[in-house]
């Protein structure tokens, strides 16, 4: 069993931290050259430091673009405007990429 697969047995959710790949690593003498090759093939994605995703071909479900936003600059809030174009009762003046 390859490392990715084994990571995406370990990780249940798409978003996860460097404390939830490292200890998914752990098997590893340099864990943080495995990092770096996961990150240069493409298998995970760092968001910022410190937070990764799974790569568009290890992903089970598409990610919460929300939830992604309050993990980088937390704590934080949805906007009014932001929600009523979400729900599509105003226009809205941004386009939600597809999942």
């Amino acid at each position: 069993m390859n490392t990715i697969t084994r990571l995406r047995q370990a990780i249940e959710h798409e978003v996860f931290d460097y404390q939830v790949l490292q200890a998914g690593l752990k098997e590893y003498r340099k864990p943080r050259d495995k990092v770096s090759a996961l990150l240069a093939a493409g298998e995970i994605v760092r968001v910022k430091k410190g937070l990764y995703l799974f790569g568009e071909t290890h992903r089970r479900r598409p990610f919460s673009a929300e939830l992604l936003a309050n993990l980088i600059y937390g704590p934080s809030c949805v906007s009014l405007d932001y929600a009523l174009a979400f729900h599509g009762l105003i226009p809205s003046t941004w386009r939600r990429s597809p999942r």
